[in-house]
């Protein structure tokens, strides 16, 4: 027969449930607490970057005014709050026809870092999003590379100094210093029996993506971080390779 529990065993026991039941429900709302805060964090990094990216497209549009409607300078104010904006290193893009050399110009890329590695890049007239090693184009070149047609503007973006600014308010402002054409040639009248862009940049595969995407031969460099793509060009194609330069400055 069972000795009978007595009063402080049970009282003991009662005592070791509570602690135990306690110890369930704290656990449980930690989890609930740190999975709601992560939850949220990633909600509110995901907004910031689209924000970015959605104000990057407005800098694209000013910008876009400048090379194709020829307005002299453009100016995009961009609420930075937690992100910094900044210079990066030049990339470089050049324009072959058949085997001969056109135009070769350094670009500078501004770059918005969002959060952690989260960013948002224009380079060339084109759009990235950056997030660790993933890297994809959210707003292509204006390049026209169908129909018939090719034509080619090489956006040159300078800035005399390495700036950058964060948690503040500032404007990007694109000056127009230089605006020409650099070839043309009509239907029937090309010598040229293809057209080559290279382009050495750390998006280098974003930009060999979409140049596939157009229909162009592409060549992939990872060492030089370089890619090449060829379009073969007959007598019915017209081609024009104009150069835009824009000087570019953070004004606080």
């Amino acid at each position: 027969m069972a000795d009978p529990v007595s009063d402080d065993e049970r009282g003991l026991s009662d005592v070791l449930g509570y602690v135990l039941v306690f110890s369930l429900v704290v656990t449980s709302v930690l989890l609930v607490t740190v999975g709601g805060l992560s939850a949220v964090e990633d909600a509110r990094d995901t907004e910031r970057a689209q924000n970015a990216e959605r104000a990057f497209d407005v800098v694209a549009n000013n910008f876009a005014a400048i090379y194709e409607r020829n307005a002299p300078s453009r100016s995009t104010e961009l609420d930075l709050a937690d992100s910094e904006i900044f210079y990066n290193s030049n990339s470089s893009i050049s324009v072959r026809g058949g085997g001969q050399e056109l135009i070769s110009r350094n670009v500078r890329p501004v770059e918005m870092n969002v959060v952690g590695d989260r960013s948002v890049v224009y380079e060339g007239g084109a759009v990235f999003r950056e997030n660790g090693d993933s890297i994809s184009m959210v707003r292509p070149p204006p390049f026209l590379l169908t129909g018939g047609q090719v034509h080619l503007p090489v956006i040159q973006t300078t800035s005399p100094t390495i700036e950058s600014a964060g948690s503040t308010t500032v404007l990007l402002r694109g000056v127009s210093t230089n605006r020409s054409v650099v070839t043309a040639g009509d239907e029937g009248s090309l010598v040229f029996g293809q057209v080559t862009v290279e382009i050495s940049s750390p998006r280098f595969e974003a930009w060999e993506r979409h140049f596939t995407d157009e229909g162009l031969d592409c060549t992939t460099f990872p060492a030089t971080e370089t890619v090449s793509c060829t379009l073969n060009l007959d007598s019915t194609f017209s081609m024009y390779v104009t150069l835009q330069r824009i000087d570019m400055s953070l004004i606080l």
